[in-house]
């Protein structure tokens, strides 16, 4: 395992460095005004030279994450696993996870020419279709407000005749009306 380490580790470095992005003079600036701030007491003389030999350390560490990210975006590829192979290097995957929010990127497409379809598609562009479900909604509106008949269970008498049932259910009718 140590051996397959060391063959990746290798094969990072030597990936060229042109190949990477460096860190700005902008970012390092901001650490160089970040570190004094909040040191005020110190003597810059004195540690400029210390924070300018820590910078280069950083800068290297940043360059090898670099490299590092380019050789396992080549992993990705499933055309380059003969290659890690021959040369005894584990693949590393990076295991596909949503964020802590659950946020998750929509992939890019064409909104508008979806919108269009399902317009098309959709149930509300047949108009006979929307006017009934217009009516159909009222109903629903309507039956909210007015029970069907009276299911109070300390006035209906169990079992009932079809005849009772209809005079009961009738009269339920011209009281709510």
């Amino acid at each position: 395992m140590v051996e397959a380490e060391l063959r990746f580790t290798s094969l990072v470095d030597s990936v060229p460095t042109e190949e990477v992005s460096t860190l700005s003079k902008e970012r390092r600036f901001f650490f160089l005004n970040q570190s004094f701030r909040r040191n005020e007491k110190f003597d810059v003389d004195k540690v400029y030279p210390t924070f300018k030999n820590l910078l280069r350390v950083v800068e290297e560490e940043y360059i090898r994450q670099m490299k590092k990210c380019i050789v396992l975006k080549q992993m990705e590829d499933p055309a380059n696993h003969d290659k890690f192979n021959r040369m005894k290097i584990p693949i590393r995957l990076q295991k596909k996870t949503s964020p802590y929010f659950g946020v998750v990127r929509c992939p890019k497409y064409n909104f508008s020419y979806n919108y269009e379809e399902v317009q098309h598609t959709h149930f509300s562009s047949d108009e006979d279709l929307v006017a009934m479900t217009r009516v159909f909604i009222q109903k629903c509106i309507d039956f909210q407000d007015q029970r069907y008949m009276n299911t109070n269970t300390l006035a209906l008498k169990l079992p009932k005749e079809l005849k009772e049932l209809d005079r009961v259910q009738n009269s339920h009718h011209q009281a709510v009306a």
